[in-house]
């Protein structure tokens, strides 16, 4: 057996197990969805939740209740669609030996947490003069959280974009995304272009690769369809981490669209920032940022949405229509590239209810008026398991729209202007 089977071994297998697509058409249907999820909690994931008629949800099953649940869907008539047979399958095809890895450049697979590492070191041995690295605080298992900085003048105190990915271990093309944009942003040290170079005239770029890289670590060596951090809050072996994107102290308390279970994937923890990763990035912000964050982008995925408050309510935030118009000025930019649409609006009324979340603190506490959750490639056809050979394509339209929302902002760069 070659070391690449061993390797393929020792992960957690998902062989058997399928990804739905089920659309329920009647408040009924809705209901018995709901119901079924209650019943087979442990069987049954949703990847992606419906909570309106019309509206469809990604479930991954277990092989084990797979011929179950599709029968009562007959039995249901609740419309249905296989988008992937064999979800193992699938993890096994994007897979790539060492010897394959070591062959193909830093945008043709998903890197490691060393890998990244490197990258954005060997970045700043380049740009020196407008690179920097802030250690900040330590992830559970004790790996180091730093944010890189790139500033045309980091003696000069600008407005602060934050971009960051990673929250969620299994959604990688958030890192590489980041990374990418991170890469864009620290050549425009070169200073080719002045338009562009406005950007780092004008903000303070921070970036966060990787919210989560104990989790992020563990998907790429263990389980790929890790969500949650590491952290142990619970004896129970398998009740490990906490959905980094619900540990946030905004409407904590309210678990819609989060959990109490410790074994939930979408456990909010035990209190609000029991992460330290969470209560390192939201002190840092307090510490440094409070009034100064005027754009704070979320990258995750999928379903390519461009996403503004509120998470928590259907509620709008008073500058809504400010926070749409920015965030078309970017997907329409994006789109230009590769004809990939993206879906724009509140959380809260084109998705579903979620509480707990970084894009809303970051709004109504750090006051960033601008601040979204970035949901990106695909739409469902691999969903998690985005293939590799996308991960260029989607970095560099996703580059277009960040670069094309800073340019829009950059005429409005003191701080009286009316995004502060």
């Amino acid at each position: 057996m070659s070391w690449f089977n061993i390797f393929l071994c020792n992960q957690v297998c998902y062989d058997g197990y399928s990804l739905l697509r089920i659309t329920p058409t009647t408040e009924s249907q809705l209901k018995s969805l709901s119901d079924l999820h209650a019943k087979h909690v442990d069987e049954l994931e949703f990847w992606l939740r419906t909570t309106a008629v019309n509206h469809s949800a990604d479930v991954l099953v277990k092989p084990n209740i797979k011929y179950f649940l599709v029968r009562q869907l007959a039995l249901l008539r609740m419309p249905y669609e296989i988008l992937i047979d064999d979800i193992g399958k699938k993890i096994k095809e994007d897979k790539v030996s060492p010897e394959e890895r070591a062959k193909l450049g830093f945008f043709e697979v998903y890197p490691s947490i060393e890998e990244i590492h490197e990258y954005i070191q060997d970045l700043i041995d380049k740009y020196p003069e407008c690179l920097s690295l802030i250690p900040f605080g330590k992830s559970f298992e004790g790996r180091l959280l730093q944010i890189l900085r790139i500033s045309s003048n980091p003696f000069e105190t600008k407005p602060v974009i934050w971009i960051q990915g990673g929250a969620h271990a299994r959604e990688q093309i958030g890192p590489a995304t980041v990374v990418y944009i991170a890469t864009k942003l620290a050549c425009l040290c070169d200073k080719e272009s002045e338009e562009i170079y406005e950007l780092l005239n004008s903000f303070d770029w921070y970036v966060l690769p990787i919210l989560n890289p104990d989790g992020y670590e563990y998907a790429q060596s263990t389980d790929r369809l890790w969500r949650k951090t590491r952290s142990r809050h619970t004896n129970a072996q398998n009740c490990i981490g906490v959905d980094a994107n619900r540990n946030w102290d905004i409407k904590w308390s309210d678990t819609t669209g989060s959990s109490s279970r410790p074994c939930s994937d979408y456990y909010a923890g035990p209190s609000a920032f029991s992460e330290p990763e969470t209560k390192a990035v939201s002190e840092f912000m307090l510490d440094n940022l409070k009034g100064r964050l005027v754009l704070f982008l979320d990258f995750h995925s999928y379903s390519q949405r461009w996403l503004t408050p509120y998470g928590y309510s259907m509620k709008l935030p008073p500058n809504y229509q400010e926070q749409k118009r920015l965030a078309e000025v970017g997907t329409r930019a994006l789109e230009l590239m590769n004809g990939t649409k993206y879906t724009t609006g509140s959380t809260g009324n084109i998705m579903y209810t979620v509480t707990g979340g970084a894009r809303d603190w970051v709004y109504d506490v750090i006051c960033a008026n601008y601040s979204y959750v970035v949901e990106l490639r695909d739409k469902g056809e691999f969903g998690f398991l985005l293939p590799r050979r996308f991960i260029l394509p989607t970095a560099m339209e996703t580059w277009e729209g960040v670069k094309a929302m800073g340019l829009d902002m950059a005429g409005k760069t003191n701080f009286d202007s009316d995004y502060m």
